[in-house]
């Protein structure tokens, strides 16, 4: 549908069951499509698919943050392990951890959903600084004092200074990007 209308770029932040890699590959060939994994097992069967359809797709590794519906346990011995596995599958493109705080749907005051986010954003932060010190590249960009999207001038100018600097190293020469 998205894709239909012309959205370029889709991000799907929920795990896909490979039964649908004929579909997938069908929007990999019209528009960027990316999607999170949280199981090795799972990611294999993406790799293998993409692989036999000589196709690429970006991935994410779902990091689960408390509510328990899905995503690795960052706290794991194996975390490390999963995300480093995926990140080398040929025909998925790694392109660094998602977390989505559900739990914070339930928060009873602003206090109790302020602690939610301060436990999601180390959580991410301790997960992606155990990746890079294990040689997984991945980029946390976070601003403390914003929630959903920046409204303070300093964060817009660092934040989409880091986006264009993503975009330009992941992009450069492609359809998407820049020669």
């Amino acid at each position: 549908m998205f894709a239909d209308a012309g959205i370029s770029d889709i991000r799907l932040p929920y795990p896909l069951n490979p039964s649908n890699a004929d579909r997938v590959i069908a929007l990999v060939d019209r528009t960027h499509l990316s999607f999170i994994v949280d199981h090795p097992a799972v990611a294999r069967q993406w790799s293998d698919a993409m692989t036999r359809a000589g196709q690429q797709v970006d991935v994410l590794v779902k990091v689960d943050v408390g509510f328990h519906r899905c995503g690795i346990d960052p706290d794991s011995r194996d975390a490390l392990t999963i995300i480093r596995d995926i990140a080398s599958l040929p025909g998925l493109r790694f392109k660094g951890l998602l977390s989505h705080a559900g739990q914070t749907y339930h928060a009873h005051s602003e206090e109790e959903l302020r602690k939610m986010a301060e436990g999601e954003a180390q959580c991410m932060r301790d997960l992606a600084e155990r990746c890079r010190k294990n040689g997984v590249p991945v980029e946390y960009v976070v601003f403390q004092d914003e929630g959903h999207g920046f409204t303070k001038k300093k964060n817009q100018i660092e934040g989409y200074s880091a986006v264009l600097k993503f975009l330009d190293a992941n992009l450069k020469g492609t359809a998407g990007g820049t020669k």
